[in-house]
């Protein structure tokens, strides 16, 4: 098997290391490329989570659960999710990220942040 293969089936059946709870997903609206908008799911959660605020965009960082704690060299794999402020704002950070080597890994989370009461995101938009 290739080792894009094995990556393709570790992240579809790969278990998160704080999942989000069901009952907590609400429909929204999401709003498309195209300007026009659907009824989507939203996953929701109160606990803490690795996310980074920069300016037009936040990242959330989603860990794998780690099935071989005992050995330290075993790496660890996450998801990072990039989403941009603006509603059309997808290219624009896609451009960004291509045009520096260096953009990924320096605005990676490294703290946990938990949501405010008020509000599913602890970045202002």
């Amino acid at each position: 098997m290739e080792a894009a293969d094995e990556m393709n089936d570790w992240v579809a059946e790969g278990k998160w290391e704080n999942p989000f709870n069901e009952e907590d997903t609400e429909e929204d609206e999401f709003h498309l490329l195209d300007g026009s908008s659907v009824t989507a799911p939203f996953m929701r959660s109160w606990k803490d989570r690795l996310i980074a605020c920069h300016d037009g965009f936040k990242v959330l960082n989603l860990l794998y659960q780690d099935n071989d704690e005992e050995n330290v060299d075993t790496p660890r794999f996450s998801m990072c999710v990039f989403l941009p402020n603006a509603r059309d704002g997808v290219p624009a950070l896609v451009d960004r990220i291509a045009s520096d080597d260096g953009f990924l890994l320096r605005h990676l989370p490294s703290d946990s942040t938990s949501p405010s009461a008020n509000s599913a995101s602890p970045c202002s938009t």
